[in-house]
């Protein structure tokens, strides 16, 4: 590099362009690094929301979790509540059927006696409308006897008056 070099500017125009010549490849070298930043932020934000949708998958899946074993302690409540209900049924039912059968034999010896009492007045009243009739009879021969024997009588009286 001559005083020549100098004046005529080749030197600086050579500089320049060997400054050119580095500063473009560092431009570009940036220039990718930047578009390759760019792709990485997209694929970190990508990255980002599938990690917030998992965390809130997650926690939806947790409150799941915590619901279904709420239900499931009321329904072992409710079944157990459901199980001592159906005991005190049945034992009342059990009850109450022993009651009935007990209903049930009283009225069948009831009705045993009112039968046996339905014939005995039966028999009864049989035998007094016998024992009436034979009365009545009587009373009838009786009054039949009176009679003629009023009538004999008042015969006899009209005789001796004649």
């Amino acid at each position: 590099m001559g005083f020549f070099d100098r004046l005529s500017g080749k030197d600086v125009t050579e500089k320049i362009e060997e400054y050119s010549e580095v500063y473009g490849q560092i431009l570009l070298g940036m220039h990718e690094k930047l578009e390759s930043m760019e792709k990485d932020l997209v694929r970190y934000k990508d990255i980002t929301s599938e990690v917030n949708a998992v965390r809130l998958f997650e926690e939806n899946r947790i409150k799941l979790v915590h619901e279904i074993q709420s239900l499931q302690e009321q329904l072992h409540h409710s079944i157990h509540n459901l199980e001592t209900a159906l005991q005190t049924v049945s034992q009342d039912y059990q009850k109450s059927m022993k009651a009935l059968q007990i209903e049930v034999k009283t009225l069948d010896e009831r009705t045993n006696i009112l039968q046996n009492d339905y014939v005995t007045l039966q028999i009864e009243f049989h035998e007094r409308e016998s024992d009436w009739q034979n009365k009545i009879k009587k009373r009838d021969i009786y009054s039949l006897t009176g009679f003629s024997i009023l009538i004999c009588l008042t015969l006899l009286a009209l005789w001796r008056s004649w």
